[in-house]
Parts: structure tokens; sequence; C-alpha cells
């Protein structure tokens, strides 16, 4: 029987939301190949979290330098468990995490990577026919990935989570990675702030702000509304860049690809670059003075007008529907 195995992605110890995703598409693949689903985990973590996953069993990978990520120590590990597994297809959400070390695994192992896997066609042994988006999200194609193991990182959002499934037994692996060859090493982490702890990639609803807001004091518009509605704040590159808020916050093609069920833009123009990162959202409102804004295009409700008069106006409305007041 064919293995499919699942990457889980891990953040203090718990599973990433597009862990759970990428584990949909797992099953989904070992459904049309008759084949099972294992899990694979590296780092600390306990037990019944690393059973989310919904894989028949799991690998835990544990050693003193898993603690922090390093690209290095992550794919020794990996390759540890592959040759326990010795999969057909490996599964992870597209990330930071995972664009950096799989392609390498790839490389390594001579098997195919394919990324921002948005619907799987077909597959069958050493062979998978998919759709992803190219030119920033302009275009779909099909592509079709020969090799074995097939790396697929699949796109965020693209997969909803099918629940818990198979809560199998977790085996503990103890990787033999040799500390001369990691060649980097996590000197200091610092924490986000308190109010933007939760991914953006994993948040129901996001209010964003744009270069509309004219000063970086206005973002405490965005903040105060995040606070009514419990949402995760969120910014545009063009403020990013202008050092109003940390790289974490972004949304866009070189932020992050996100898909709440609520996205409000203020104060931001939609550029193609933002569309990619926003457009996979089930409900888009926007906000501008400017009614030729590409955001009026594809967002699903827009507001034209002054948004330091609409936003304070929103923000009480908000607070009586919400009995906030």
């Amino acid at each position: 029987m064919s293995t499919v195995l699942v990457l889980a992605e891990l953040k203090d110890g718990k599973i990433k939301f597009g862990s759970l995703e990428a584990a949909s598409a797992a099953a989904e693949v070992a459904g049309i190949i008759s084949g099972n689903v294992v899990g694979a985990a590296m780092g600390p973590a306990e037990e019944s979290e690393l059973q989310k996953i919904g894989a028949e069993k799991v690998y835990h990978a544990t050693h003193d330098l898993l603690k922090d990520y390093s690209a290095d120590s992550a794919l020794e590990a990996l390759q540890s468990i592959l040759e326990k597994t010795k999969p057909s297809f490996i599964f992870a959400v597209t990330s930071e995490y995972s664009r950096d070390f799989l392609p390498r695994l790839a490389a390594r192992t001579g098997g195919a990577l394919v990324s921002d896997v948005a619907k799987i066609f077909s597959a069958s042994e050493g062979s998978l026919k998919a759709l992803r988006p190219v030119f920033a999200g302009k275009a779909n194609v099909e592509v079709t990935a020969k090799g074995s193991p097939i790396i697929v990182l699949v796109k965020p959002k693209a997969f909803q989570p099918k629940g818990a499934g198979k809560s199998g037994s977790v085996e503990k692996v103890t990787p033999n990675i040799d500390a001369g060859k990691v060649r980097t090493k996590v000197k200091e982490v610092k924490k986000a702030e308190a109010k933007a702890t939760q991914d953006l990639t994993e948040a129901d609803i996001i209010v964003t702000g744009g270069r509309g807001l004219q000063d970086p004091k206005n973002y405490a518009m965005i903040q105060e509304l995040c606070d009514i509605l419990g949402a995760r704040n969120g910014a545009t590159r063009a403020i990013v860049d202008a050092g109003w808020r940390p790289h974490s916050d972004q949304v866009g093609q070189t932020g992050k690809i996100v898909g709440p069920k609520l996205y409000i833009a203020i104060g931001v123009s939609g550029a193609i670059q933002h569309k990619v990162g926003a457009i996979g959202s089930k409900c888009i409102v926007a906000i501008n003075n400017n009614p030729d804004a590409p955001i009026f295009k594809f967002c699903d409700y827009g507001i034209v007008g002054d948004l330091f008069k609409v936003v304070p106006v929103l923000k009480e409305e908000l607070k009586i529907a919400l009995d906030k007041t």
C-alpha cells in the first residue's frame, strides 16, 4: 500500500491551521490511490496535539537541534522519517517554513516538487495532476508532476480541513543530526505584540490598512476596529515598507496569502500584488475615496468615501450591532 505523508508545521508546540488543510489534500490523494496517511512532526509538541493531524500514525522527531528551526536540522530529521515511511507523496502547506527546506529535500531525493496547489485533478503512483496559480494569480495552470516522492505544497485556504480524521499512535523518532553540519542557528526570538500573535493565515476576520491612512498614528483606527470585531490587523506592503507595521502584518504576494470569512480593506488601492493575498477571502469590504481604485473591481461591497469619516461611523454602528456600547 502506498503511503502519503503530511508534514505538521508547528508553532509553540501547536499544529498550524494550514497543516490541517494539507492533511485534507493528503487524505484526498490517499483515497485516489488507495493509500494510507501518516504524519510527520519535528520539534517540541504534545502527543494529543500531533494526533489532530488525523493520520493513522504520526512520527515525531525530537532532538535538541530541533527546538528552534534550522533548514539543515529539519532536513536531516525529515529524512530519518522518510526512511521509515518511504512515502510516494509528501504534503505540506505553502509557507516560509516549507518553501525553505522542502525544495532541498526534493533535490536530495531526486523527487518532484509543486507548490501553491489549489486543486487536485488526478493522482497515481509517481504522478500527480493539479491546478496552481501563476503570474501573481492572474492565471491558473494545470501541472503534472512525476517522480518519487512527489512533494506537494498546498495553497493556504484552498483545501478545507475535513474534521478530526483518525487519531493514530505517535512514534518518537530520534534523528541522527550532526551539529557540525547545521549551518544556521537561532540566537534570539522576538515575539510579536500581544494583539498580533494570531497568524494572519488563520484569522476569520482581518482588517487591513493601507497608504490611504496617510500617517502611521492613524493605524490606531485599524486596531480599534479589530478590537470591536475580534479581528486580526493587516497591512499593505506600502506601509510595511514605510516602517509603520512589521512584515508579519503584510497581506499580499510578498506577504501572507489569506482567506478569512471577512476581509475589510481601508485605504487600500488593491494593486495586483495585494489582490493575490486577499482574493481568497469569502467576503471583501473596501473603503476608499477613489472610485477608480482597483480594489472596487474585486471586492464584494465597496464604500466610496473619506475613510476618516466612514470608519468612525462604522465603529459606532458595529458597537451597537454587536452590543459593545
